[in-house]
């Protein structure tokens, strides 16, 4: 399901959809399960990274979500090479597009 979502924000308004939609709480949420399996968890981040690769306010609702974007910086420092892939993917797409790479972190 997961992946199917992802696959689905290919655009703009798509991403525009799933934050409106609360994606971004619902994948918060999911990652609160301290139990999610390597391939889950890469799929999250994946997600993410199709919005964190959007427009300027598609980037601030992901690192304005607070909890959820201090979640993917510290995935950046998992034990796991896909997971800390697929983090560091996230904040290098965030990077490439923000106004203000300060703001970050």
């Amino acid at each position: 399901m997961l992946t199917a979502i992802a696959d689905l924000l290919m655009s703009e308004k798509q991403v525009d959809n799933f934050i409106d939609c609360e994606g971004l709480v619902s994948i918060n949420k999911l990652l609160n399960d301290g139990q999610l399996q390597q391939k889950i968890l890469t799929t999250v981040l994946w997600t993410l990274s199709q919005v964190a690769a959007g427009s300027y306010e598609q980037i601030d609702a992901l690192v304005d979500s607070g909890e959820l974007w201090q979640r993917v910086l510290a995935l950046m420092g998992a034990p796991e090479y896909p997971v800390k892939h697929e983090a560091t993917i996230v904040l290098c797409n965030v990077l490439t597009v923000s106004e203000d790479p300060n703001q970050l972190m």
